[in-house]
């Protein structure tokens, strides 16, 4: 059987003491041959393919192809459950999320430019988590962060698609529920340092308030931002076509469950 799990050790001994082993031959003989380096890549790299929101038919399938190789890998009593999910039911010390269901979205530039900006066929992380559908075409106004009430001072956004790099729930408080803006433009930098750094090619996952009736939120690179900015600032007018067709509601969240056996009963259960 081949390991889920790569393991990762590493040990520092103090120079008066010397270098001791932390494993024995035995035990590092066993760890080498029960794992693998290409069975965790090859899994990570499925789910990583698969936009796994949760409460969504992504989220769906990676739980499902998780229950498939618990099983495979000799987990004792494999299986998924499902939770009703409503946005207020409880669970322990979390509250639950909504469900989201997304058919289709798309984001086009149509003047002064014909170019596509997002579409979640291809690459679902432009659409911000918890859209909500609709089809629109009107003009795109630049509101800098937009998470503040001076940043919309002297400019009207109603009817129209805010730019904005603040924090998506934020933002859609004040530009849509406030003022009646219909949808963002977002390049919100949720990871300023982490994984990519200042790769300003990177679009970042961004996700609404699901407790909102309205709103939408395409995602964009910080390039695509300041690009658009920038054709403001100079006074074109842009104006961009949305189209989404997504739903937010009740629905279930997935659970999956395997079991170890371990050899001391009196140690207890410990979950991962």
């Amino acid at each position: 059987m081949r390991s889920l799990i790569c393991f990762l050790l590493a040990f520092t001994a103090l120079p008066a003491f010397g270098q001791q082993p932390f494993l024995g031959v035995h035990e590092w003989t066993a760890l080498r041959d029960e794992s693998s380096g290409a069975a965790p890549y090859e899994n990570l790299r499925y789910l990583a393919g698969l936009h796994r929101v949760p409460a969504t038919a992504a989220f769906d399938q990676a739980a499902q192809f998780m229950l498939q190789r618990a099983s495979e890998y000799g987990l004792t009593d494999a299986h998924s459950e499902q939770f009703a999910i409503d946005g207020t039911k409880r669970y322990g010390l979390m509250r639950s999320y909504l469900a989201w269901t997304v058919e289709e979205a798309r984001l086009w530039e149509i003047r002064p430019q014909h170019l596509l900006l997002g579409d979640w066929k291809t690459d679902p992380i432009h659409l911000a988590d918890y859209s909500h559908s609709a089809d629109v075409e009107t003009e795109l106004i630049d509101v800098g962060n937009g998470a503040s009430e001076s940043d919309y001072s002297g400019k009207d956004v109603r009817g129209k698609i805010v730019l904005a790099d603040g924090v998506l729930s934020r933002v859609q408080e004040l530009a849509i529920a406030q003022r009646g803006a219909v949808g963002i433009v977002s390049d919100m930098p949720n990871q300023t340092t982490a994984w990519s750094g200042l790769d300003t090619t990177v679009v970042r996952w961004g996700h609404l308030d699901a407790r909102q009736p309205s709103g939408f939120a395409f995602m964009v690179s910080r390039q695509t931002a300041e690009a658009l900015r920038s054709r403001l600032r100079n006074g074109e007018h842009v104006i961009l076509n949305a189209h989404v067709k997504a739903t937010v509601g009740p629905g279930h969240w997935t659970v999956v469950t395997g079991t170890i056996p371990g050899t001391d009963s009196a140690a207890g259960e410990n979950c991962l």
